[in-house]
């Protein structure tokens, strides 16, 4: 949208230039605020009753300089008188002492003003330009279009405003700003379509670029390009509100963008203009580097906003600290001493590529891509949160979770190849770690996305929660366990979790999991699923360890007469829903090993292993957990659905390795580990089995990380099929606030076998009245026809800036309640996004989740 800047100033105002200029030179002249010699080419008119003062111009050069001694517009605006026929394009103002407190204001034809001081003042509070193309503040000198800042010279700007200014340049050895400094224009609909500008519209056109230098540099004047800059230990911070289309900040020294600064971008529409003739569109984004300095830092505490780019260079490390903000569509940052996010980094698309990467703030988007030489740590608090989320590390371990709970963030991150030792007392690696740095309060690490791909040396996913035996607690009934802590490290994926690591993958007292049907693909020669930390007293160790080589081997190893549990972590856990490998296409060199120590693996799809030891240790006590027990452990333990925020385990009955599909890789004679662990539902002949299971999935649903809704352990008594069904959203706190945990709700439900069976019959559905298939085809339908696209689903869907698609429709199902009178229709779509304005934009998908309640009835009526 191309959007012209007014010109107020016509033909009708020349009546009031009747002075003559004086062709005197080299005498001095005053007009108040006004100091300088006076000249041929400029002279500065005063009048009482005037409302401005008026600055007239008579000059055939192309870049004309007017020299003061002091150049002050303090008690009236100032108007520049320009002929429209001038050969001018660039008016230098070079004085001592430059303080501009009013509106300046270009009269003909548009130019560029330079305000320019060599080591004197430089000042512009509540200032405002109208009918510039270029504004430049400078503490320096220009002379053969180079621009070059002086030692020690300042610039200081408090609250400015140029609207449809093109660009706004500051350059000097220091900076001041405050305030806000807007150059945007503003707007009103217009009835047809577009925009109409006016300054007390309600819209915002975003309009030119403020570029911020500061530092001792060498620029040239007519495309901003650097040409030599001399490094700085001081630090640069720009206070204040900068508003416009593109926001640049380029310095040789250690910049920090304050908790009170904000950088924004985002406007409703982009406004277009021309400039000495050429056509200018602004290239919207927020742009701050570093150059040269091999140790300046960047510190981000403040805000930066935009609807296109947010993009962040430096040669020292890049930190985004608590109480940051970036919101953008794509935001990149790219550091060679490494990144750490402490704050809130929104985009659809986030690339980052650093030396390392420490996240323990939050990073959501669409697309995340990490491409870092070093380590990877998703620590203390962190959360990455992704539709498609990819890490590649080039020499480095990627940590989910913290290895203690003392920050200790080392340059280089040493291999620690997880193993165990059955005749010892004390197993996970607890023991092996250092104890040194701070200690940290929060422990949480989340990753979660749709599809995950993580390569890496060695990958590990630690959970440091612990407790010990308390003085006269009698363990050998129960265990207490605070289930937040329990399950605050984790890694889960929907439909694809793919890791790669050529060292090994350890999983300790941590969650890995595939949440729906796909993909979870393993290639590491060693993969470890172990608690963090575990104790005895005494103990018998039983170790069972099959192989594809050794035909039928079952190897049982047995030590002591123990009975008490000292010291306890959880287990770790890898859960898939959907098929699950271990391999590559390539064939290894060495044999693979997938160990369970003390651990939770449960496997409902198929399982691939490829020339893999498969090893499953477990520890017995004088007392075993009573089998009612099981189920209420494995519900917890495998899928989050806990009694309350703390509940009492074993951790007899929270070691399982147990496989619900067909398993290749391993020899075909030996009886499989997941026959061992059969549960009801698994009784059933494989076509019973696959009917409950495809009835049951109605009852899932995921909306994100903590709103998901799904069953556990269907169970066939006599004709009827019951099962436990849980509904998650969110969290709540519990013991005055002192403890989180997941706040969910838990039923039952009960279904005759021979609906099960037979959906596909005239049988009365769930006292509906209609038939599965009736219901099924009218909720289908019913979802089909409500993919809205509108400003509740996202916000950009209400501006006509963008455009707004369904696509990528996925009904989900059907779930009938109030004793048949209603019915919540489960679907998902996705919203595709595209940027009218830009035609260089990636369009961005929108994840979206609707589950309407409707009345049978309205159901029905709607088909």
């Amino acid at each position: 949208m191309k959007a012209k800047r007014s010109q107020p100033f016509g033909g009708v105002f020349l009546c009031i230039f009747f002075f003559t200029l004086s062709a005197a030179s080299g005498i001095a002249a005053s007009a108040s605020n006004y100091i300088y010699n006076q000249s041929p080419i400029f002279s500065v008119h005063k009048k009482p009753e005037a409302s401005s003062d008026f600055l007239v111009v008579d000059s055939t050069a192309a870049i004309t300089t007017l020299n003061f001694n002091k150049f002050a517009t303090i008690s009236k605006p100032l108007l520049i008188k320009i002929p429209n026929d001038s050969s001018t394009e660039t008016l230098v103002i070079n004085a001592t002492e430059i303080d501009i407190q009013n509106t300046v204001s270009v009269m003909g034809k548009p130019i560029d003003l330079v305000f320019i001081s060599q080591g004197g003042t430089v000042s512009c509070s509540n200032c405002s330009f109208d009918n510039a193309g270029r504004v430049s503040f400078i503490n320096g000198t220009l002379s053969g279009g180079i621009v070059r800042t002086q030692p020690s010279g300042r610039v200081t700007i408090s609250t400015l405003t140029a609207p449809g200014l093109q660009s706004l340049e500051v350059m000097a050895d220091s900076i001041a700003t405050s305030g806000v400094i807007d150059l945007n224009l503003r707007a009103e609909r217009h009835p047809n379509s577009g925009f109409i500008q006016s300054s007390r519209g309600s819209y915002v056109l975003g309009s030119g670029g403020i570029n911020l230098y500061p530092g001792r540099f060498s620029i040239r004047y007519s495309d901003l390009d650097m040409i030599s800059s001399t490094t700085l230990s001081n630090t640069y911070q720009p206070s204040g509100t900068f508003k416009a289309a593109s926001i640049g900040i380029v310095a040789s020294q250690p910049v920090t963008i304050p908790a009170s600064t904000e950088l924004n971008t985002m406007s409703d529409a982009l406004a277009t203009s021309t400039r000495q003739g050429q056509f200018y569109a602004p290239a919207e984004g927020v742009f701050i580097q570093i150059a040269e300095h091999e140790s300046a830092t960047l510190n981000v505490y403040g805000k930066l906003f935009s609807d296109r780019i947010i993009t962040t260079k430096a040669i020292g490390a890049t930190t985004f600290r608590s109480g940051s903000r970036l919101i953008g569509q794509t935001i990149k940052s790219f550091s060679d001493k490494g990144l750490l996010n402490q704050g809130y980094v929104d985009a659809g698309s986030i690339e980052f590529a650093a030396s390392r990467l420490i996240n323990s703030g939050t990073l959501s988007g669409s697309k995340i891509n990490i491409e870092i030489e070093g380590d990877v740590y998703n620590t203390f608090g962190g959360v990455i949160k992704a539709g498609t989320l990819s890490v590649d590390l080039n020499d480095g371990i990627f940590t989910n979770g913290s290895r203690t709970n003392r920050l200790n963030w080392p340059e280089n991150k040493s291999l620690s190849a997880p193993s165990i030792d059955v005749n010892s007392v004390k197993h996970g690696p607890y023991s092996s770690y250092s104890a040194t740095g701070s200690a940290q309060s929060r422990l949480s690490a989340k990753v979660h996305a749709n599809t995950i791909k993580i390569v890496a040396k060695a990958i590990e996913n630690i959970n440091p929660y612990h407790i010990e035996e308390p003085s006269g607690v009698d363990w050998s009934a129960g265990i207490r366990v605070n289930t937040a802590q329990s399950e605050q490290v984790s890694i889960a994926a929907e439909s694809k979790l793919e890791l790669k690591a050529s060292q090994y993958i350890r999983n300790s007292s941590a969650i890995l999991r595939l949440n729906q049907q796909g993909i979870f693909h393993i290639d590491t020669p060693l993969l470890f699923n172990e608690r963090y930390r575990l104790e005895t007293t005494s103990f018998i160790i039983s170790r069972y360890a099959y192989t594809s080589d050794n035909k039928g081997s079952q190897d049982t190893v047995e030590h002591g007469v123990g009975t008490q549990i000292s010291a306890y972590s959880p287990p770790g856990r890898i859960v898939s829903f959907g098929e699950f490998q271990i391999g590559s296409k390539a064939e290894p060199s060495t044999r693979r090993r997938f160990v369970n120590a003390f651990s939770y693996i449960e496997l409902f799809d198929n399982a691939r292993f490829q020339k893999l030891d498969l090893e499953s240790i477990g520890i017995k006590l004088s007392s075993t957990v009573e089998t009612s027990n099981f189920h209420a452990i494995k519900q917890c333990v495998a899928l989050g659905n806990c009694s309350g925020a703390a509940v009492d385990t074993s951790v007899e009955g929270e070691t399982l390795l147990a496989i619900h599909g067909n398993v290749y890789g391993i020899n075909p004679n030996m009886e499989s580990q997941s026959d061992l662990t059969v549960t009801e539902s698994n009784s059933l002949d494989a076509t019973i089995n696959t009917k409950i299971k495809e009835y049951f999935q109605r009852y899932v649903k995921v909306v994100d990380e903590d709103t998901y809704e799904g069953y556990s352990f269907p169970k066939v008594d006599d004709q009827w099929v019951t099962a436990s069904l849980f509904k998650c959203d969110g969290y709540r706190y519990e013991e005055h606030g002192l403890t989180q945990t997941e706040d969910c709700t838990y039923s039952s439900v009960r279904v005759a076998l021979s609906t099960i069976l037979g959906e596909s019959s005239d049988a009365d559905f769930e006292n509906t009245g209609y038939t599965f298939q009736e219901i099924d085809d009218a909720a289908k339908a019913y979802a089909r026809s409500r993919q809205y696209v509108s400003g509740s689903e996202d916000y950009r869907c209400a501006n006509t800036r963008y455009s707004c698609t369904a696509q990528n429709f996925e009904y989900q199902n059907v779930i009938v309640s109030d004793d048949g009178k209603k019915v919540t229709v489960n679907y998902r779509y996705k919203i595709l996004i595209d940027d009218e304005l830009n035609d260089h934009d990636t369009p961005t998908l929108r994840d979206v989740s609707k589950s309407p309640t409707v009345t049978v009835a309205v159901l029905m009526d709607g088909k």
